[in-house]
């Protein structure tokens, strides 16, 4: 009688730990999965512009018209709004958006630019009155006033222009060319 009772519990121990060295199996194979599924997955980091007025739609490889005015009304802001102490900053925050074949022109022109007015005790500020993109170049135009200080306090207020062209690859929006122009008052 005792063995009878014996021999039955065991067996359902032996169910039992059949089932769940199963589970354990089908556990172990969705953590492989998951952890395969990490390693050979492209992160997405978006980029939110500082500037943006609406809803922007994103694509892997496309800008819409709405992210490229708010992505370069944010880089004018940054480029515009130079004071010593704030230069390497900018330069570093932009450094990361340009497009590696354009990277070595871009930050040779702007460390010179940067180093001109550092050795002139100059600061600048942009406040931008109009951002649009332009049809026949595809180029994002941001317009404002620049305002220049010397280290006297003088200050020379004229219209300035900054011209990206932009593109945007796996997410992450790239600048393949800048022009800064002062307009004529």
């Amino acid at each position: 009688m005792k063995f009878a009772t014996w021999n039955e519990k065991v067996k359902r121990l032996k169910s039992n730990t059949f089932l769940l060295l199963g589970s354990n199996v089908i556990l172990a194979l969705g953590l492989v999965f998951s952890v395969y599924s990490q390693l050979n997955t492209k992160p997405i980091i978006i980029v939110q512009p500082m500037i943006t007025d609406k809803a922007v739609e994103i694509r892997a490889s496309t800008l819409s018209r709405s992210y490229a005015i708010s992505f370069a009304t944010s880089m004018a802001l940054l480029l515009g709004n130079i004071t010593s102490d704030s230069m390497m900053f900018a330069l570093e925050s932009i450094s990361q958006y340009v497009a590696p074949d354009y990277y070595a022109q871009f930050r040779k022109q702007l460390v010179s630019d940067m180093a001109k007015l550092k050795e002139k005790r100059m600061d600048m500020t942009f406040v931008s009155t109009k951002a649009y993109v332009d049809l026949q170049t595809g180029e994002v135009v941001v317009e404002g006033i620049a305002s220049i200080i010397d280290a006297a306090g003088n200050r020379l207020n004229n219209g300035h222009q900054f011209r990206f062209l932009l593109d945007m690859r796996d997410y992450v929006p790239r600048i393949r060319a800048i022009q800064s122009l002062a307009l004529a008052n």
